[in-house]
C-alpha cells in the first residue's frame, strides 16, 4: 500500500523540485486558468522532470516545456519563459487554450503535448492518448507520493 502525501504539501514539493519556482507560482497559475495545481505539476512531471532548466529537441523551453511561438502569440519575449514562475504560468495558459477547445478532457491534456500540426486522425489521437495516460499515471504518483519518481 503507498502513504499518500498531503496534498497541501504538493506546491511546496513542486517549487522545491522545479528550481526558483515558488510554491504559490503552481497554485496562482492553476487558479488564474481554471485549473488543478496537481494537474499543473503533472504535466510538468512528464514535460521536464520538474527542470526548469529544460530544452527540448524541438525548442521547447522550461518546467512546462512551453514553446517559444507560444510567447510570441501573447506578445512575451520566449526567454522570459526560463524564468519558472513565468514558464508554469504559460504552461497553464495554454493547457486552458486546449480544455477550451476540447473541453475539460483528457484529449485537451494530450493537446498540451501533441498539436497535431504534422500528425493528423489516428496518429495525432494516438500521440494524444499516449501523452495523456503518462500525464495521469504522473498525477497518480504526485498524489501518493509528492514526487514525479
Amino acid at each position: 500500500m503507498y502513504k499518500r502525501a498531503p496534498l497541501y504539501l504538493l506546491p511546496i514539493s513542486l517549487a522545491i523540485m522545479a528550481g526558483n519556482a515558488r510554491a504559490e507560482c503552481w497554485h496562482d497559475a492553476a487558479k488564474s486558468y481554471g485549473l488543478e495545481p496537481l494537474e499543473l505539476g503533472a504535466i510538468a512531471c512528464v514535460e521536464s522532470r520538474l527542470n526548469a532548466g529544460a530544452i527540448s529537441p524541438a525548442g521547447a523551453r522550461g518546467v512546462m516545456q512551453v514553446m517559444p511561438s507560444n510567447a510570441h502569440a501573447v506578445g512575451m519575449h520566449p526567454d522570459l519563459l526560463w524564468d519558472a514562475c513565468t514558464n508554469i504560468y504559460m504552461g497553464a495558459f495554454v493547457l486552458a487554450q486546449m480544455k477550451a477547445r476540447y473541453g475539460d478532457t483528457w484529449e485537451a491534456v494530450g493537446a498540451y503535448n501533441a498539436s497535431c500540426t504534422k500528425l493528423k486522425g489516428a496518429a495525432c489521437r494516438k500521440a494524444r492518448t499516449q501523452y495523456a495516460w503518462l500525464v495521469y499515471r504522473a498525477r497518480q504518483r504526485l498524489e501518493r507520493t509528492g514526487k514525479c519518481t
